[in-house]
């Protein structure tokens, strides 16, 4: 004898299947929705230019690398902020570079709106300071540039005023 199954028993069977698919596709649909209307990834205005532009910051650090100059920055906290600067800029045969043009940024990490800017004093035997009081304590990038006859030589330093 042969077992047969009544119809009616067995209508749910499409039902959850056709169900089991909806839900997927709502749930593959919001996702969609998210990725593209909230995209918090990686994106840059003007790539290609700025691309462009590192390329350049290569080749001038190779530049400063075939000048064979050598810069020593040191930044020592005082009081309240205070920090002082010494920079001293030598040739590749040990000889100071005097009377470059140095310009000292002190660059906040955490806020562009703190950034200050200085010129170091040339002092003797290619020694160049400055000082300057800092708007708040933390981490500070020091950036220096000197300009002499005709070229370009920068350092960067971090450091943490108290």
């Amino acid at each position: 004898m042969v077992n047969v199954v009544d119809p009616r028993s067995c209508r749910w069977v499409p039902w959850s299947i056709a169900g089991a698919f909806a839900l997927l596709t709502a749930v593959l649909g919001l996702m969609t929705y998210l990725s593209i209307h909230d995209f918090p990834g990686l994106w840059t205005e003007h790539a290609y230019e700025k691309g462009l532009a590192y390329n350049a910051a290569l080749k001038a650090a190779s530049a400063q690398d075939a000048l064979g100059w050598k810069g020593e920055l040191t930044a020592t906290p005082e009081q309240d902020r205070q920090i002082a600067v010494n920079f001293k800029l030598t040739a590749s045969e040990a000889k100071p570079i005097e009377g470059a043009q140095v310009k000292l940024w002190f660059v906040r990490p955490a806020s562009a709106a703190m950034d200050r800017e200085i010129a170091l004093k040339p002092l003797e035997n290619g020694h160049y300071a400055a000082s300057a009081t800092l708007p708040a304590s933390g981490v500070w990038d020091l950036k220096v540039s000197a300009v002499y006859a005709g070229q370009n030589y920068q350092l960067t330093k971090r450091i943490m005023v108290p």
